[in-house]
């Protein structure tokens, strides 16, 4: 899996998912989520429209986090 962040204006983040998120990758997820969280970003947004694949693990990490 392969994680960017777009900002757009100032309070928008958008973290575009790209490949596959699964058990293997979903820490990845979580990685890049925190990094979010920790800025002063009142929305983030998660575009889930470049995954190829996501399993049961990776949808409730996406869930969760």
């Amino acid at each position: 899996m392969h994680a960017t962040v777009t900002d757009h204006r100032s309070d928008v983040a958008v973290l575009h998912l790209r490949g596959e998120l699964d058990a293997d990758t979903a820490g990845q997820l979580s990685a890049a989520l925190a990094g979010l969280l920790e800025r002063p970003v009142p929305r983030i947004v998660v575009d889930l429209t470049g995954l190829k694949f996501c399993d049961s693990v990776g949808a409730e990490r996406v869930h969760h986090e």
